[in-house]
């Protein structure tokens, strides 16, 4: 599963098919972000791939926060 995440500066980016009727982008805190990763989890989706919005280092590098979320529990 393809998850889009929005971050500071992020514009918008279509992760694959331009359909009009895609998913929002999933957005906010580390927390935030965390919590609805965690809600898929608890849905039984074990693996989804970020697509980050923008895609830069600095990007890359906000996620840390979520994962060391995440890898709290």
């Amino acid at each position: 599963m393809a998850v889009q995440v929005r971050l500071p500066g992020g514009r918008g980016r279509v992760p694959g098919e331009t359909a009009h009727d895609a998913e929002p982008p999933v957005e906010g805190s580390a927390e935030e972000i965390a919590a609805t990763l965690r809600a898929f989890a608890a849905e039984g989706i074990a693996h989804v791939q970020l697509v980050v919005d923008p895609i830069t280092l600095p990007s890359i590098e906000a996620l840390a926060p979520v994962l060391e979320d995440l890898d709290r529990g």
